[in-house]
């Protein structure tokens, strides 16, 4: 792995860059003496982890998915609904999955 100068990257940069590529090695770039940035080529990127829904552990229990199921069939027959705010729902489910231990769907503050 090759570390430069910043002065260096900025006269050589496609130079740098075919060197990441063909190598296989990131290149560093220094600033102030630091160890700053990488040029690294596309290809030996780490892949991204598969992210998962924040709603994905709520179908991970029998008992999670059978009270959803009552509760959507309840709520497609008429026999319950719900008159608030989508943000008060939101509100309310984030303070059910708290209680549980759960993160919530929401990050804390952002409404």
């Amino acid at each position: 792995m090759e570390t430069v100068t910043l002065s260096k990257a900025l006269k050589d940069l496609e130079g740098l860059l075919d060197q990441a590529v063909e190598s296989g090695e990131p290149v560093v770039i220094k600033r102030k003496g630091k160890p700053d940035v990488a040029i690294v080529a596309t290809a030996d990127l780490p892949k991204p982890k598969k992210r998962t829904s924040h709603s994905d552990h709520l179908f991970q229990s029998e008992a999670a998915k059978k009270a959803l199921k009552k509760a959507a069939a309840d709520f497609d027959a008429g026999r319950i609904g719900w008159s608030g705010t989508y943000e008060e729902l939101q509100d309310m489910v984030d303070g059910m999955l708290v209680k549980a231990g759960k993160k919530p769907l929401r990050a804390a503050g952002k409404k």
